[in-house]
């Protein structure tokens, strides 16, 4: 419920930003919201089935190679993330 709230102030804010003329604001967001409004939205959630996919083709295919650099990668995003909710960088969100 709490994060429902945060999104929805999200929302609220962006939509009377919009609206408003093109002038230069200052403000705060709340990174935790982020973090978790991107990990879970459907474009993260199609990109990492995408990789569980890739991962198992390579598996059967007999590619060990790919697969455990698939499985590498995934662990990499997995502590990405756990290092966000803590207070890291979250470039690669704002970047999208």
């Amino acid at each position: 419920m709490k994060r429902m709230a945060r999104t929805g102030l999200v929302a609220v804010v962006v939509a009377a930003q919009v609206g408003m003329a093109q002038t230069a604001k200052v403000g705060t967001f709340d990174r935790t919201s982020i973090v978790v409004a991107f990990y879970d939205s459907p474009m993260w959630s199609a990109e990492s089935k995408a990789t569980e996919t890739e991962m198992q083709q390579a598996k059967a295919a007999g590619n060990q190679k790919k697969a455990a650099e698939l499985r590498k990668r995934g662990h990499a995003e997995q502590n990405l993330a756990h290092k966000q909710l803590a207070g890291g960088s979250i470039d690669n969100i704002l970047g999208r």
